[in-house]
């Protein structure tokens, strides 16, 4: 390798290092603005790692905390509340229309 394709070399890995501390005091500024409104930020991270993960991948980690639940439930340990009893969404009652064109609907 030549004095200057190693200096080229050099440079190119230091813009990219560069890129990476800039990247990594974003990541820092996101977070402390999280925590600050109360964000779970384990939570935050751990959703985060599941939007970039490989379906596949998620799909697994899926099924093993569907068989974890399992087996908490079959011992005795389940969580409360229970994660289908969290409402995220205000639930509103008024009545929906029924577009399927049966008169059976309310």
């Amino acid at each position: 390798m030549s004095k200057l394709q190693m200096q080229a070399s050099a440079k190119e890995l230091a813009a990219l290092l560069r890129q990476i501390e800039d990247i990594n005091e974003d990541v820092k500024a996101v977070i402390g603005n999280a925590k600050d409104s109360g964000i779970n930020v384990k939570a935050l991270r751990a959703a985060a790692r599941e939007i970039i993960m490989d379906s596949e991948k998620r799909a697994k980690k899926y099924e093993d905390e569907n068989q974890l639940c399992m087996f908490r439930d079959a011992l005795g340990l389940t969580r409360w509340p229970k994660p289908e009893s969290i409402v995220f969404e205000p639930q509103i009652k008024k009545p929906v229309k029924d577009f399927t064109g049966s008169e059976d609907a309310a």
